[in-house]
């Protein structure tokens, strides 16, 4: 185990309360124009029809972070962090904290760019995961294994396979993030060293 930098315990405290916030933030994004006033319950119910995408973007982003979340929750038990485990994880949620004004974009824009800045910030958190899992096994003195964090590479593929499909069309390319519910079928993302 290397020297800490600071106690675990307050990296954990911050990751929990940086994902708390950005987990709330994103049903902020799934609103009605703010000049709709419709005239009669058809109207209202075609314009909650119309967030489908929009809902189906905040339903995903949900998943994903609390995935992440649940990860980091179950993830190593060392009693400090090292330095590299406290910028890695500080990139980490940075990029946690930009997936709502991610999703925001997604939600106003039906253009291939809004797709792309969606999936960069997916890949981003998924490389960064994919760090601190890294890290944390070097830290704990214990082997890293891909199987550890498969989750996170499907999540990079799911990410390339929604950039490809928006080159063609961008009402499809949300729908590449449903085979990441395969990925409890690729087994454990982590499992803590016994």
């Amino acid at each position: 185990m290397t020297d800490g930098l600071l106690p675990k315990e307050r990296l954990d405290a911050l990751g929990d309360g940086v994902f708390a916030f950005a987990m709330t933030l994103l049903v902020v994004n799934v609103e009605l124009p703010d000049n709709f006033s419709p005239d009669n319950a058809g109207e209202l119910a075609q314009a909650l029809v119309d967030l489908s995408d929009t809902f189906l973007a905040y339903v995903i982003t949900f998943v994903v972070l609390a995935g992440f979340w649940i990860w980091r929750v179950k993830g190593n038990d060392l009693p400090v962090a090292s330095g590299a485990l406290v910028w890695i994880v500080l990139a980490h949620l940075f990029f946690v904290t930009l997936m709502p004004f991610s999703m925001t974009i997604i939600g106003r824009y039906d253009f291939a760019p809004a797709i792309w800045m969606y999936s960069g910030n997916m890949i981003l958190l998924a490389l960064t995961a994919i760090g601190i899992g890294l890290i944390s096994a070097r830290d704990a003195g214990r082997q890293f294994l891909l199987r550890d964090v498969s989750g996170y590479v499907l999540l990079i593929g799911s990410a390339i396979l929604s950039i490809m499909i928006a080159a063609f069309s961008v009402d499809y390319a949300m729908l590449a993030y449903l085979v990441n519910f395969a990925a409890p079928i690729l087994g454990p993302r982590h499992q803590p060293a016994k």
